[in-house]
């Protein structure tokens, strides 16, 4: 998927729940220039439920995503 900053979120037919957020690397008010990483954290979440009695299960990854400037 491409690198687009903001929330997404949705549900598979089994029931899992997934939520992404795209955030840019570094602080708003950093200028932009070209020896400036282009990066984006990238935070994926899915929560699951085994049964109707069940915990809610929740899993969550972030990691760094580096984009080549086009």
């Amino acid at each position: 998927s491409p690198l687009r900053e903001g929330q997404h979120q949705g549900r598979t037919e089994e029931g899992l729940a997934w939520m992404t957020d795209i955030r840019r690397y570094g602080q708003p008010h950093e200028e932009t220039s070209q020896s400036a990483l282009n990066a984006f954290w990238v935070t994926v979440e899915v929560s699951w439920q085994e049964g109707p009695f069940q915990t809610l299960r929740t899993v969550a990854l972030t990691t760094l995503k580096l984009r080549n400037r086009s």
